[in-house]
């Protein structure tokens, strides 16, 4: 009997190993082949852009060296010769508490982060707008809303120092703030962590808005006077998007379902099968999809969105760290798009996405939007190109233009 046992024993730990091996030979194949990108038909000459606004969310771990950081600066450079520009950083700017103290041990590192972004527009005829997002307040309560007025001070002395650069919406503040560019778009910025985590609004000081209600209301008149009035393309901007097929929406690679310890500590390969994927997807974090607080968020501004027919234009957020794009009209959106991949990368989904791209893919990028006197409005989705690097550290890549889509107009 104790021979069998033996036997048993080994024969289980020989399946074991064998069930580890399998695993480990999926995910390589799958780490080690990027999902393609799409074929595009050739993509439109396009001179004579009046505006074009750059969309990169998630950059908080970038440098000056980051191959889609270098990439950015020469396109804005470039652009910004014969057209208006504006670089939206879409939240989570510093990874991963915000902007600490001088003194504290992370300052210089959370800085020279911040730093990274705000060199791109040293120099040249831009502005970027800093958008919140919860890493960028790393903590809860007043200790949260002090690393959110630290980040948003520390741009606005970048911007005495002749940047143009700006934190919106005003720190601890919803919003919603607005900025025209050209004469064809209208960019709205919502501060939409405060739709997730408890908030004291009396810390809030002089905000315009001292409610999400009052938020919601002030979004509703924008898009009622647009309407009435120019006719702007708006598109709303925010940190989390109303739709993703990243983690934060379910989806979840191989490395995440069987051993999630990994996002703890690299080589943490203990097999807990299945287990994280369920517990994301119970409703335990309101930074997830799946969350009671999220979903409210998510209804609320599409009631407010489906009051407009062709309004807004778009939805843009970051916080899952990938590239989406989607059809928008469920919550009442022309578009929803999520650029989320300035410095992470995650897994993502495909299923009724436009367009989807993430760490399958091996780049890092951003998105691109071009308006026209016209009316017509070009979406344009940017990869480094660096995939083919050998050492992908120490190579430039080249941009490389993955998707593109007219969004309004030709």
């Amino acid at each position: 009997m104790e021979v069998l046992n033996r036997l048993l024993t080994k024969g289980c730990q020989n399946v074991q190993r064998a069930t580890h091996a399998i695993l480990l030979l999926c995910m390589t194949a799958t780490a080690c082949a990027p999902r393609p990108f799409p074929d595009m038909s050739p993509f439109p000459e396009t001179p004579g852009a009046e505006a074009v606004v750059y969309l990169i969310g998630d950059a908080g771990l970038a440098t000056p060296t980051t191959p889609i950081i270098a990439q950015l600066r020469r396109d804005v450079a470039q652009r910004s010769r014969d057209a208006e520009v504006v670089v939206v950083y879409l939240g989570d700017n510093i990874y991963e508490k915000g902007l600490h103290e001088p003194g504290h041990p992370d300052h210089a590192k959370d800085a020279a982060y911040l730093d990274a972004q705000i060199d791109v527009l040293r120099g040249v005829d831009a502005k970027a707008i800093f958008v919140p997002g919860n890493h960028d307040w790393g903590y809860g309560g007043a200790r949260g809303l002090a690393q959110i007025r630290r980040q948003a001070a520390y741009i606005a002395e970048a911007a005495r120092e002749g940047v143009d650069v700006t934190f919106l919406p005003a720190a601890g503040c919803p919003g919603p703030a607005v900025l025209p560019v050209g004469r064809r778009a209208l960019l709205v910025f919502i501060e939409s962590n405060l739709w997730l985590r408890d908030h004291d609004w009396s810390e809030s000081g002089s905000c315009e808005n001292t409610s999400l209600e009052e938020s919601l209301a002030s979004l509703r008149g924008i898009l009622q006077q647009n309407g009435d009035g120019d006719g702007r393309h708006v598109v709303v901007m925010a940190h989390h998007p109303l739709k993703t097929y990243g983690p934060h929406g379910g989806y979840f690679g191989l490395k995440d379902q069987f051993f999630p310890l990994t996002n703890l500590w690299g080589p943490l390969y203990i097999p807990i099968p299945f287990v994280y994927p369920i517990w994301r997807n119970s409703g335990t974090s309101s930074k997830d999809m799946s969350h009671g607080r999220y979903q409210r968020m998510g209804d609320q501004f599409a009631a407010v969105f489906s009051e407009f027919p062709g309004q807004p234009l778009a939805h843009v957020g970051g916080h899952d760290h990938n590239l989406q794009v989607f059809d928008g009209r469920e919550y009442g959106a022309d578009y929803i798009l999520v650029s989320g991949i300035g410095s992470k990368q995650s897994n993502v989904g495909l299923d009724d996405a436009l367009f989807a791209a993430g760490r399958q893919n091996r780049e890092l990028g951003y998105m691109r939007l071009e308006f026209f006197r016209d009316g017509s409005v070009l979406l344009s989705v940017v990869t480094d190109g660096t995939v083919s690097c050998d050492d992908r550290a120490a190579c430039p890549g080249e941009p490389q233009l993955r998707y593109w889509r007219w969004l309004a107009g030709r």
